[in-house]
């Protein structure tokens, strides 16, 4: 891109484009990493309480199974929604060079001129 397309609206807006989805990748993978270190403290807290329970009532040894149902559960819809996230980004990255390759295209066609179209 020269100085010309730079002035150009389009072209910054791309530019916008590109920098607000880079910046809500990297802060949903910061966000990723906080919400699975708080997964893993809540599931500790979670089987210590469930060790405690077993221990003084030896008939709910069936928790155990419905703890570990539940947390992967838990886990599995915290790394699905991840993945859902990052192929929405990828999607909207792919629009971004879409409308990249039809900016330069246009700019290779030159400008239009409208007067026959009357």
């Amino acid at each position: 891109m020269d100085q010309e397309s730079e002035a150009d609206p389009a072209w910054a807006q791309l530019a916008e484009f590109r920098r607000a989805t880079a910046e809500v990748r990297q802060g949903w993978t910061a966000f990723l990493r906080e919400r699975l270190l708080r997964w893993a403290l809540r599931w500790t807290i979670g089987f210590a309480g469930l060790y405690l329970v077993t221990v003084f009532y030896p008939d709910f040894a069936w928790l155990w199974w419905a703890g570990a149902g539940l947390a992967l559960l838990s886990l599995s819809l915290l790394l699905g929604g991840q993945l859902l996230i990052l192929r929405k980004l990828a999607r909207s990255e792919s629009a971004g060079d879409n409308l990249e390759a039809t900016l330069k295209d246009l700019e290779a066609a030159g400008p239009q001129d409208d007067e026959g179209a009357t």
